[in-house]
């Protein structure tokens, strides 16, 4: 993993400048990828695509801006933007918070953000929890999934093997054994078998593909 420069931003609200790090180079040895769709790689970290303003608190995508500036990391503290806050990632009243206020008009935003939700989630049993702490959690991620399958579709196949997933949390093995077999892209079989046979042993939480 090679790291490439920082890139300093303004918050579109209040002007307060923030930056996230780069890759010039990474890679996929040693990743972990699951059925919802995540992946984890030490050497492929991902950036905030959307994020909060550490001063007033407001949300924005950081694809609708440009950065100002870019910085090498070993020259941040001595440069003009030593005082620029690194970017952090959205937590779960983030997100919902995002929905709420109509920051994600476009459906693929508002997909981006409850797939987003689903990983909160899921990134729990990840880390050896249980998927819910309270009732409360347990209606969240079950309106969540309601509305990932009102924004999804079957045109698109990882949106249908997102969907199969989706249908495997809810125990509809059948329905999510169809979307699976329906699905033609190459790159997609290896993980479309293991989830079938996921579904035909009656798994109903997030399973690692590879």
């Amino acid at each position: 993993m090679l790291p490439g420069p920082n890139y300093i931003y303004q918050c579109p609200t209040c002007n307060n400048l923030m930056y996230h790090e780069s890759l010039a180079s990474g890679n996929t040895f040693n990743a972990a990828f699951y059925s919802d769709g995540k992946l984890i790689s030490p050497d492929l970290p991902s950036y905030p695509k959307i994020t909060k303003c550490t001063s007033c608190r407001s949300l924005f995508w950081v694809g609708h801006l440009e950065p100002v500036a870019s910085c090498e990391p070993e020259d941040m503290e001595s440069s003009e933007w030593a005082s620029a806050s690194e970017m952090q990632f959205p937590d779960l009243f983030d997100l919902l918070r995002a929905l709420d206020e109509g920051c994600a008009p476009m459906r693929n935003e508002k997909i981006f953000i409850r797939q987003q939700i689903l990983w909160f989630f899921n990134d729990r049993l990840r880390a050896g929890y249980p998927l819910f702490r309270d009732q409360k959690d347990q209606l969240l991620w079950n309106s969540n999934i309601d509305e990932l399958l009102l924004l999804l579709g079957t045109a698109n196949d990882h949106h249908q093997f997102l969907m199969a997933e989706l249908h495997r949390y809810r125990r509809k093995f059948r329905q999510a054994v169809d979307l699976l077999n329906s699905i033609e892209d190459p790159e997609l079989k290896g993980y479309v078998a293991k989830l079938i046979t996921a579904c035909e042993m009656e798994v109903s939480t997030v399973i690692r593909l590879e």
